[in-house]
């Protein structure tokens, strides 16, 4: 959980959470909160200096070694995504489309 969801989003920063809490970390007082220490978020180890992508559809982490690899594998889904939704205005059927574009 996150707290000041509402603020922090009306400042243009995006915020992904499962819910709202009211505790909150503080470095004055010395309530909770680590920096550069491994988290699980989600089920999902979280390293530090790993890297981070995030939308609307979901989070991806990564250890920054294999994001090379992740962005061309990436680009070729969105590619083909994109290929697809052409392929599917046209008024095609999705089950034609991988006999259609091997010719």
């Amino acid at each position: 959980p996150c707290t000041d969801p509402t603020e922090i989003a009306s400042n243009g920063l995006p915020v992904w959470c499962r819910g709202v809490a009211a505790k909150t970390t503080s470095r004055h007082t010395k309530l909770g909160g680590e920096v550069n220490f491994p988290i699980s978020c989600g089920g999902t180890v979280v390293m530090p200096g790993y890297c981070v992508l995030a939308d609307d559809s979901g989070i991806y982490v990564a250890d920054p070694a294999r994001m090379r690899e992740v962005a061309v594998v990436a680009k070729s889904r969105q590619q083909r995504s994109l290929a697809v939704r052409q392929h599917l205005l046209t008024g095609h059927s999705i089950f034609d489309f991988d006999r259609e574009n091997s010719q």
